[in-house]
């Protein structure tokens, strides 16, 4: 079983990253919880990613709920794995089950991939996937360098990787200010890097990486479409894992996987595929919850949302 602790969206980096981009965050006993403005009313859904298990203090939420016009509370994907043997899951499921509604949607994905890094390096290198040996090898061949971003021209780097693969891949991301502000404030802390893989000075892909309570994180990247045959990425994972288990992390956590492994036209199969080739485990985790506090505007926004999920499917 995976020793999973604080996630890093609920620790005080987090909560300072999000009150100095424009976002409205409230800490209530000790969970961050970012304010979302529902349209047409002055009203709010508080979002509350990824909470490790504990006592919820249930009625300090429906105090601040009352000062700050917040109807409801989301739960979004606790960081718990989904495990019918496991004690810990149980007794905080229950408890969720008792005192929330399960939610609509999640926002963070359910399916992740989680790395044991409490074995050697050996060990861990042993159990990747023979192709994915292969091409980290044949990296480190073509003289594939793995450099840690110092400078601002090094952000910018990582930045233009990032931006130029969510225009090919046709994802949302967020301003260039925000995850500036995310580097500076997990280096200044020590707990975050961006590594870059270069080939003859040229970029090729970049991983944005966090270390905090024993977990190495991928949290974003980029890459090139220049000399993909190099393998560049490949390296560029090793060189993530190694770097983790350096900083003390027992466990990498890849940031997500496609819930259907079995549909290559699934649209995240192609990066599910390449992450599990480094010996990954696919997990789930628990159900996403609703702490009601307003139950007549709460229904309303659920009619609301559902009626604007069905017209999204149309215009699809």
């Amino acid at each position: 079983m995976y020793q999973l602790n604080k996630h890093i969206v609920q620790s005080e980096y987090w909560d300072k990253i999000k009150s100095s981009t424009g976002f409205v965050v409230v800490n209530v006993s000790g969970l961050v919880c970012t304010l979302n403005k529902i349209p047409l009313i002055q009203s709010y859904i508080a979002y509350v990613p990824k909470i490790s298990p504990c006592k919820i203090d249930f009625d300090k939420l429906k105090q601040v709920a009352k000062e700050e016009n917040i109807i409801a509370y989301r739960f979004d994907v606790p960081f718990v794995i989904k495990d019918a043997s496991d004690k810990r899951f149980l007794e905080f499921d229950k408890y969720m089950r008792e005192t929330c509604v399960k939610s609509p949607t999640d926002t963070f994905t359910k399916y992740d991939i989680l790395l044991d890094l409490t074995k050697t390096e050996d060990e861990i290198f042993a159990n990747f996937k023979s192709k994915t040996r292969y091409n980290i090898n044949y990296a480190i061949k073509n003289d594939i360098q793995v450099e840690v971003a110092q400078t601002d021209a090094d952000f910018d780097e990582f930045w233009d990787l990032m931006l130029s693969t969510a225009k090919r891949q046709h994802y949302y991301i967020r301003s260039r200010e925000f995850y500036y502000n995310v580097w500076k404030i997990f280096k200044d802390a020590n707990i975050g890097e961006i590594l870059i893989a270069k080939y003859k000075n040229t970029s090729l892909a970049s991983w944005f990486l966090s270390f905090y309570d024993g977990v190495g994180n991928y949290m974003y990247g980029g890459s090139s479409t220049q000399h993909q045959n190099l393998q560049a990425s490949s390296l560029l994972a090793f060189e993530s894992i190694k770097l983790a288990k350096a900083r003390n992390a027992s466990v990498f956590d890849f940031w997500g996987s496609d819930k259907d492994l079995s549909n290559p036209l699934s649209k995240f199969y192609g990066v599910t595929k390449f992450k599990l080739g480094f010996g990954g485990e696919v997990v789930e985790y628990m159900d996403s919850y609703d702490f009601v506090v307003n139950k007549t505007y709460y229904k309303l926004f659920i009619l609301s949302y559902k009626l604007f999920r069905k017209l999204v499917d149309l215009i699809r």
